[in-house]
C-alpha cells in the first residue's frame, strides 16, 4: 500500500490533469508539479495536513520562501528543454487536508501574489 504522500502527490497531479494542465515535471522531494496552463507556467506547491488543525494560514509567507521558490523556478528554467519563452510564471499551492481514508482539497491560484511575464 502507499504512504499518504505518495497518494496526495498522485491525487494532486490529477487534480491539475482534471483541470487541463500539461505536466512537465514532478518532483517528490520537494512536493512540488510544474506545468502549463492556459496562464502560463505554474509551480505548484503539494502540502498535506493530516492533524486537528485547519488549514494553515498562508497570507504572511517570509521574503526568504518567496525567494527560494523564484530560484527553484530559475534554476528549472536553465535546465529544462520544454519552450517556455512568453508564458507568464506562476505559484500555486494545494493544501489537502486527510480525513482517514478523504480528502479536503484547497487550491490555492498564485498563492505567493506574484505572476511575471
Amino acid at each position: 500500500m502507499k504512504d499518504v504522500k505518495t497518494r496526495v502527490f498522485e491525487a494532486a497531479q490529477r487534480f491539475i490533469t482534471n483541470r487541463g494542465g500539461k505536466i512537465i515535471e514532478t518532483d517528490p522531494i520537494t512536493s512540488t508539479i510544474i506545468f502549463i496552463d492556459d496562464e502560463g507556467l505554474v509551480f505548484a506547491d503539494v502540502h498535506i495536513n493530516d492533524s486537528d488543525s485547519a488549514f494553515p494560514d498562508n497570507s504572511n509567507l517570509s521574503a526568504e520562501y518567496r525567494s527560494e521558490r523564484e530560484q527553484y523556478c530559475m534554476n528549472f528554467l536553465q535546465k529544462t528543454e520544454e519552450d517556455c519563452a512568453g508564458h507568464a510564471v506562476r505559484f500555486d499551492r494545494l493544501d489537502f487536508k486527510i480525513f482517514g481514508d478523504k480528502a479536503f482539497t484547497r487550491y490555492h491560484t498564485n498563492y505567493l501574489g506574484l505572476a511575471v511575464a
